[in-house]
């Protein structure tokens, strides 16, 4: 018995080729496609689970304020949570003042530096015709909240906690 060699089908070899190389890149395609639904999957779990970037009030810290308004003399008194007991401004000076659970600044970042990574709460206060306006950055569940006084802002007491204002 003689051997003869066996005649190749290139044909028959390019189509087994092609099916190979097709299988891999299919098998490719779906551990992309995989690897994306595990990330979308993984984006939406968290974009439920962690804080918004939007909203920098991450968590309340219990405090409250007590404002009073004399003139243009805003005073404040910390009932609870915060390190210092008065603070005062000048309101005439129609800028805002940042206010922390450690004192007051100029800004909020300078709050934020007397005591890198441990501030609890920063929002900011301004005297506007009748009344304050506070904007909340950190520990507050409000973004901005306003109290008028009924005296036409001669006379007022103003109570600010987490949760927002109250006059008396």
């Amino acid at each position: 018995m003689q051997a003869y060699p066996q005649k190749i089908n290139f044909e028959k070899s390019a189509h087994c080729l092609l099916l190979l190389l097709f299988s891999l890149l299919k098998s490719d395609i779906m551990k992309i496609l995989s690897q994306l639904i595990a990330f979308a999957v993984l984006f939406v779990f968290f974009s439920f689970t962690l804080p918004s970037t939007d909203n920098i009030h991450q968590g309340e810290e219990n405090f409250v304020i007590h404002f009073t308004i004399e003139g243009e003399r805003v005073t404040m008194e910390c009932l609870e949570g915060c390190s210092w007991e008065k603070l005062s401004f000048d309101s005439s000076s129609e800028r805002p003042q940042f206010v922390g659970q450690n004192g007051m600044q100029q800004s909020a970042d300078e709050l934020r530096e007397l005591q890198p990574g441990l501030v609890d709460f920063v929002f900011s206060v301004e005297k506007v015709k009748k009344g304050l306006s506070f904007t909340g950055y950190e520990g507050v569940s409000w973004l901005s909240t306003s109290a008028y006084c009924q005296k036409g802002g001669v006379e007022c007491a103003i109570e600010l906690t987490e949760k927002g204002v109250s006059t008396k």
